[in-house]
C-alpha cells in the first residue's frame, strides 16, 4: 500500500467571511485584561505585530519562498483580487517582497496552501478563487516571485467551498481535494507534477453544504483519507483512499451533540488527542452556535462525537500543533466575534482545557489562520488575517528555544523506591528522493505513551511527526519517549538516505508543440520523466551538462552525440537535438548527477512542425513578429502575443485599408522540409502565401516561417493559425486581427 503524505497548510483550515461577525468584531476589546495571566503567556506578539496590510486580508499560508531557511507568508485579498507576499527574517520580523503584488486570472481569491507541486524544490501556491469556482497552481521561483502554471486554473462543482493537500496516489506530488458549497460535494484534483491537474477529476458526494475539508490517515492502512465537514446539517463525512487517487465513503457521523441543524460548521483539523500514536481525531467549529467539537476517531475510519466546549463568538479557523511543549497536541482557535485567538491545551486523554486555555487579542475580524516556526525556536508560531482592520497578526510562541531533548540517564534506583520499567520504541524509516514531499514518521512505545521527534542531522526538518526534506544526503532522526513513574526513558535513532533515485524516460515530444512523432535533426525537444535532475536549473548557453544531468543520442548509423541542454528539472528536459543524428531509430539515454540512467527508443524523421505559443505551452497565442507596411512605405512591427507573468493574451493586430500585413512566426522541426511548395498555412480557414520556411538564424534549432495575410482576413477577429510541412500537420495556435 502506498503511504500517503499529508500538508497542513494555513488557508485550507479557515472560513469564508461571515457578515455578522464583522460587525460584531468591531465590540472586541482593545487589549487582553492585564493580570490574566498568572504565568507568563504562551504567545507573545512578534516585534513587528500587528502588520498592516491596507487592505483586507481573506486568507494566509506560510513556506520559505525565498529559500533562505526562514518562513515566510502569503496573503490572499479576495475582495481585490490580489494576493502579497512578506518574507520573514526568522526573528519574527516580515517584509512584503518588491514583486507584490500579485494579481492571479481566477477572480477573488480566497483560499491558499503553500507547497511543491511541480517537484523544482520551490514552493508554490495553490489558490482557490470564489469568482470562477477554480483552483491553480502559481509556480515559485525560489526567491519570492509567483507566475501561473502552464496549465491554468482548475473548473471545480462550485464556489463557497475549501481545500487541503495531500499525496492520494503515491507518486510524490501533493494533491488536492476541494469542497463544493453549491452542490453538495468535493472534488480530488490529483497533480500532474507540472503545477497543473490530471484530467477527468473525480467529485464525491457530501452532506449539506460542506465547508471546511482535511486529510489524514483515519483508518490506518497507509493510504491518506479526507473529511469534510458540512455547514448546514451538523455532520462530518470521511471519505477513505484507496492509495491510487480513489475513494469510497468511509462514515457520516454528527459532529455536533446539540443545535445539529444549520450549526454553520465551518472548519476542520485533523489531530491526535487520546496519545493514539497517529492523528486520527477531528476538530470542528461551529460558528452558529460558537462551539469546539472534538470527534474521537476508532482506527476504522470512522470517528464519534467525544465533547464540545462553548468557544467566543464565531469560531471559523483553526490549527492544531503542540504549541506548549508538553508531548500533548493543542487547538488554537480564531474567535471573529471577539477577535481573539483561544488556546486550548491538550492533556493527551481527550481533554482540552478550555478553563485554563489563554486567550490572545487577534487585529479586528480574524478570518485566516497558518502556523510556522517564524523565529526559529522549534516551536510553532501562529498569523492571522483580520479583514475588519486589515491587519496580520504574528504570534511567535513565548519561551526558550526548543533545543532537541536530551534523554537523562536513568539513576539506580534506592531500596525504598520502585525501578522503572524498561520500555522500547519501534521505529522504522525508509529512503526518500529528494524531491518527496512531505511525509509522516509514525514510533509506538511498548508503553503506549505518546513518541516524539527530533532531527539528529541532515538535510531535513521535522514539525510533529511530519518531516519535509531540505536536500540530498543522510538524514538521521531520533525518536524519544521521555518516561514517567513507571517507565524509564528510551530513544532510538534512525537514518536514512535522500537521492533523486534513478531516472524514467515516459516520452519526447516536439519542443513547441508538445507533440508525439518524429524527432528531427537540429530541432526542440522535450523529455519528460522522473528522477531526472534534483532541482530545477536552466542555461541559455545550452552545455552537454546540466545540474549533472546529461543525455546522450546514438543513432542508427550507430553515432554517438551529447545534445545540449537549456533546461532541467526532475520531470523535464528541454535540449536540442543535434544537426548530424541519422533518421531512424534511434537510442536515448538520460545519466543523471547520481549516475543513474535510462533509456528508450526514438524515431528520427526529417519534418515535425511545431509552432512556439506566447507563454510556450503550445496552445493558445501564436509566438512571433507582425510587420505592417503602410501606405507611406513605413514599417511598424508589434508581438502577436503579449504576456506578463501571470499569463498571455492576444494583442489586436489592425489591418487598415491600403497596408500589407505579414507575419514572421517562430516553431521548430521545419527547416528538414523537401521544398517551399510543401508548407502551407491556413489562417481562420483561409490560405495565405507563405514566403519563407526555414532556420530562424539567431539561436540553434529555431525555425522561422513568413507569410503574408490576405487582406479579406481584416476584421476577423480571433482565428487559429495552422501550419503543414510535407504532410504533417503542427500545433494549431490563434491570432486576434482586426
Amino acid at each position: 500500500m502506498k503511504t500517503g503524505r499529508v500538508y497542513h497548510a494555513g488557508g485550507a483550515l479557515r472560513s469564508k467571511p461571515i457578515l455578522k461577525m464583522l460587525a460584531t468584531a468591531a465590540l472586541a476589546a482593545a487589549l487582553v485584561p492585564s493580570g490574566l495571566f498568572a504565568t507568563p503567556p504562551l504567545f507573545i506578539p512578534s516585534p513587528g505585530s500587528p502588520i498592516k496590510l491596507g487592505n483586507y486580508p481573506q486568507a494566509v499560508a506560510t513556506g520559505d519562498f525565498n529559500g533562505d531557511g526562514n518562513q515566510d507568508i502569503a496573503v490572499a485579498y479576495s475582495q481585490i483580487s490580489r494576493i502579497d507576499i512578506y518574507l520573514g527574517d526568522g526573528a519574527g520580523n516580515f517584509t512584503k517582497t518588491a514583486a507584490s503584488p500579485f494579481f492571479p486570472g481566477g477572480g477573488n481569491p480566497y483560499a491558499l496552501i503553500a507547497l511543491d507541486f511541480n517537484k523544482d524544490n520551490k514552493i508554490d501556491l495553490a489558490v482557490q478563487y470564489l469568482a470562477s469556482s477554480s483552483v491553480e497552481i502559481l509556480l515559485g521561483d525560489g526567491t519570492g516571485n509567483f507566475t501561473q502554471a502552464p496549465a491554468g486554473p482548475a473548473v471545480v462543482a462550485s464556489a463557497g467551498g475549501y481545500m487541503a493537500a495531500g499525496d492520494f496516489n503515491g507518486d510524490h506530488v501533493p494533491d488536492l481535494v476541494v469542497t463544493n458549497n453549491g452542490t453538495n460535494s468535493a472534488t480530488v484534483l490529483l497533480s500532474d507534477g507540472l503545477g497543473g491537474f490530471l484530467a477527468s477529476p473525480v467529485t464525491y458526494p457530501t452532506g449539506k453544504l460542506p465547508t471546511g475539508v482535511t486529510t489524514g490517515d483515519f483508518n490506518r492502512d497507509g493510504s491518506l483519507d479526507f473529511a469534510a465537514v458540512n455547514s448546514y446539517d451538523g455532520t462530518t463525512t470521511i471519505y477513505l483512499g484507496n492509495g491510487t487517487g480513489g475513494f469510497n465513503l468511509g462514515s457520516t457521523v454528527n459532529s455536533v451533540l446539540s443545535g445539529t441543524f444549520n450549526s454553520s460548521q465551518t472548519a476542520i483539523a485533523t489531530g491526535d488527542f487520546f496519545s493514539h500514536g497517529a492523528p486520527i481525531d477531528l476538530i470542528t467549529l461551529s460558528s452558529g452556535i460558537n462551539q469546539v467539537n472534538l470527534l474521537k476517531g476508532d482506527g476504522t475510519g470512522s470517528v464519534y462525537f467525544w465533547n464540545e466546549i462553548s468557544d467566543y463568538q464565531y469560531p471559523n479557523g483553526v490549527v492544531v500543533a503542540d504549541f506548549d511543549g508538553d508531548g500533548n497536541q493543542d487547538v488554537a482557535v480564531i474567535a471573529g466575534g471577539t477577535s481573539y485567538l483561544d488556546v486550548y491545551p491538550g492533556d493527551g486523554k481527550g481533554g482540552l482545557n478550555y478553563k485554563t486555555g489563554p486567550f490572545f487579542q487577534t487585529g479586528k475580524g480574524p478570518v485566516g489562520i497558518a502556523m510556522a516556526d517564524f523565529d526559529g525556536d522549534g516551536r510553532m508560531d501562529i498569523v492571522t488575517a483580520n479583514i475588519t482592520d486589515g491587519t496580520l497578526s504574528v504570534f511567535l510562541t513565548n519561551g526558550p528555544k526548543q533545543a532537541p531533548p536530551v534523554v537523562p540517564p536513568v539513576t539506580p534506583p534506592s531500596t525504598s523506591a520502585p525501578v522503572a520499567a524498561t520500555q522500547t520504541i519501534s521505529f522504522n524509516v525508509s529512503d526518500h528522493l529528494g524531491s518527496d514531499a512531505p511525509f509522516a514518521v509514525q514510533a509506538t512505545a511498548s508503553s503506549g505513551l505518546p513518541v516524539s521527534f527530533v532531527i539528529g542531522g541532515g538535510p531535513a526538518t521535522i514539525s510533529g511527526n511530519i518531516v519535509t526534506l531540505t536536500g540530498l544526503g543522510t538524514v538521521a532522526i531520533t525518536a524519544l519517549q521521555p518516561g514517567n513513574s513507571y517507565y524509564a526513558a528510551a530513544s532510538v535513532t534512525q537514518s536514512f538516505n535522500v537521492s533523486i533515485g534513478t531516472p524514467t524516460i515516459k516520452s519526447v515530444v516536439n519542443g513547441a508543440s508538445f507533440k508525439p512523432g518524429l524527432i528531427p535533426p537540429n530541432s526542440y525537444a522535450t523529455l519528460f520523466g522522473t528522477n531526472l535532475t534534483s532541482g530545477s536549473k536552466e542555461d541559455a548557453s545550452v552545455p552537454q551538462s546540466l545540474d549533472g544531468t546529461t543525455l546522450t543520442i546514438v543513432d542508427s548509423a550507430k553515432h554517438s552525440f551529447t545534445a545540449g541542454l537549456f533546461f532541467a528539472s526532475f520531470w523535464q528536459l528541454n535540449f536540442v537535438v543535434p544537426a548530424g543524428v541519422a533518421a531512424g531509430p534511434a537510442t536515448f539515454t538520460v545519466t543523471n548527477s547520481q549516475n543513474k540512467s535510462a533509456s528508450a527508443t526514438v524515431t528520427i524523421g526529417p519534418v515535425m512542425p511545431g509552432l512556439f505559443s506566447g507563454d510556450g505551452s503550445g496552445a493558445g497565442e501564436v509566438a512571433g513578429e507582425a510587420l505592417i507596411i503602410n501606405r507611406d512605405g513605413t514599417q511598424t512591427t508589434m508581438s502577436t502575443s503579449f504576456c506578463t507573468p501571470f499569463g498571455c493574451s492576444l494583442p489586436v493586430i489592425p489591418m487598415a485599408a491600403g497596408t500589407n500585413l505579414y507575419l514572421l512566426l517562430y516553431g521548430t522541426g521545419i527547416q528538414g522540409r523537401d521544398s517551399l511548395a510543401n508548407v502551407s498555412m491556413t489562417i481562420g480557414g483561409t490560405p495565405v502565401t507563405v514566403l519563407y520556411a526555414g532556420p530562424q538564424g539567431s539561436y540553434p534549432a529555431l525555425d522561422q516561417v513568413d507569410v503574408l495575410v490576405p487582406a479579406s482576413l481584416a476584421g476577423a477577429g480571433v482565428v487559429n493559425v495552422v501550419l503543414t510541412v510535407d504532410g504533417t500537420t503542427a500545433n494549431s495556435l490563434q491570432i486576434k486581427l482586426q
